[in-house]
């Protein structure tokens, strides 16, 4: 059966090279590759010192033939050592790269000393425990007092190294603010989770070192609890539910990233299933603020208006005016079904479309592109919501009396884990905790004035999820707010082959 449990991780880490084709699939298939090796040694130590027969035989090996093969089959305990440490050190090596890799941008330096400890200190493990090394300190009398506690602090060493990569891991998966990333991440977590269970079973709880005779005895009592048929099929069942439940967090991992990652060329998202009722209500509305409007204009030239009244009906036309424009974006919210996705080699674009969009501005707006990668998206609708976030940047700066000489938006495009951000950060008045829950809801406003209904952010969120993405929000009170504009990015099926 253990045979079995192999195929299955052997089968799995050639599914998530060919579908991922990433460079974390390099690392998680050094994990998948590492498991394989250990059970395989796992098996023959097993066998070759002499610790199955009956039932326990159908577990490791299917058949007796099988194990006869294996018995007889000339691997020297060096080698059998060699390749216990090898896979061993290749899976220490991984979770740790991997941990490293996933945990976010740092300074080169720090970034490349990480990658050196998480590489160079499984080589010293694998170089301690080399047999040929092994052999200068095995026959000294503190050894030989003290193997099975020097044996015990090495799997101490084991567990602690696992539990400093799957803290980095879950650092990494509390920081995230995309919601989609964090989603693929968190099955990422899990499937080391999985994996490194498997490795404790295997690793941990088997043999150390096997190249001498001084091993032997520390092998048969550290085996001799499994000779139970029961034991060993709960060891062994155990190995199942693992690599089976490691199997499910990594299919689940592939399935967000062909749904979301590598969409087709050309995308009819829905973005609401029943919005008659919307469009006919702002419809209607829209004809009453321009019948206000026409009559405000015949009042204008009147010449019998006094000042203050004349004053009274600009006032009242101004309203009028923004009015309209406020129901023409309640109405951009609903006024189609479908948005088109195709692809746009340069999100840039967009950003500029949005800031010709919001016009002239006394705030000061700052573009920052630090990378650009293709998205799918509907520039027209995308270019909106990007001025929508701006305008409501502007809008907070003069809520608190700008635009200062500190005051400005600032817009960032980058890359972040498979995704294009749109960052607009602004230096406004903020957004307490308490607002910050009822910020995407229509018709929710912190400002209540005449020209904001409350619908920016709503139209925002429907946007980007028309594209697959999502949208975050970081604020406090005094300090200003930050949106993340969140789009997948597109991979194109000439950059997949």
């Amino acid at each position: 059966m253990l045979f079995a449990l192999t195929g299955l991780l052997a089968t799995m880490m050639v599914l998530f090279v060919v579908q991922n084709r990433r460079p974390v699939s390099v690392l998680v298939g050094g994990l998948y590759l590492g498991l394989i090796v250990i059970i395989l040694a796992y098996i023959l130590v097993w066998i070759k010192y002499g610790g199955a027969t009956g039932t326990v035989d159908l577990m490791l090996c299917l058949t007796r033939g099988i194990k006869r093969w294996l018995l007889y089959l000339p691997v020297s305990a060096s080698a059998l050592s060699r390749m216990l440490l090898l896979g061993k050190s290749l899976f220490l090596a991984s979770v740790m790269l991997l941990a490293v890799a996933l945990s976010g941008p740092r300074r080169p330096w720090v970034q490349g000393l990480l990658f050196a400890l998480g590489a160079l200190l499984p080589a010293a493990h694998y170089g301690a425990l080399h047999p040929a090394v092994y052999q200068l300190y095995a026959g000294t009398a503190f050894f030989r007092a003290h193997q099975m506690q020097l044996f015990d602090l090495v799997r101490v060493l084991y567990l602690l190294w696992l539990a400093a990569g799957l803290a980095m891991l879950v650092y990494q998966y509390k920081k995230l603010r995309i919601a989609w990333v964090k989603k693929s991440f968190y099955y990422i977590l899990l499937l080391v989770c999985y994996l490194n269970f498997l490795f404790v079973l295997f690793a941990v709880l088997g043999p150390i070192q096997v190249s001498d005779t001084t091993s032997v005895y520390y092998v048969h009592s550290n085996f001799l609890y499994r000779q139970n048929p029961w034991g060993c099929a709960l060891f062994v069942l155990c190995g199942f539910f693992f690599a089976g439940s490691g199997s499910q967090a990594l299919w689940k991992y592939l399935e967000v990233c062909r749904s979301i990652g590598r969409p087709d060329v050309s995308i009819s998202k829905r973005l609401r299933d029943s919005n008659t009722s919307v469009r006919m209500f702002t419809h209607g509305m829209k004809n009453q603020f321009l019948v206000m409007r026409s009559i405000l204009s015949e009042m204008q030239r009147d010449p019998d208006l006094c000042a203050r009244q004349r004053q009274q009906v600009e006032e009242l036309s101004a309203l009028t005016r923004n009015m309209l424009l406020r129901m023409e974006e309640l109405r951009n919210v609903f006024r189609t079904n479908a948005m088109v996705l195709v692809p746009v080699e340069h999100p840039a674009q967009i950003v500029e479309m949005a800031r010709e969009l919001l016009g002239g501005t006394a705030v000061p707006i700052r573009v920052e592109c630090a990378g650009e990668r293709p998205v799918l998206a509907d520039r027209q609708h995308l270019a909106e919501a990007l001025c929508s976030v701006m305008t409501n940047g502007v809008d907070a700066i003069a809520a608190k009396g700008g635009p200062g000489p500190d005051d400005r938006i600032e817009v960032r495009l980058y890359e972040n884990r498979g995704s294009m951000v749109f960052e607009v950060k602004d230096t406004g008045e903020g957004i307490d905790k308490k607002a910050l829950r009822r910020i995407f809801e229509p018709f929710y406003t912190s400002r209540n004035t005449k020209s904001n209904w409350g619908m920016g952010l709503t139209y925002v969120q429907q946007i980007v999820r028309g594209h697959y993405g999502e949208v975050s929000i970081e604020s406090q009170v005094g300090q200003g707010t930050t949106l993340y504009l969140s789009i997948p990015v597109y991979t194109s099926a000439k950059e997949e082959g």
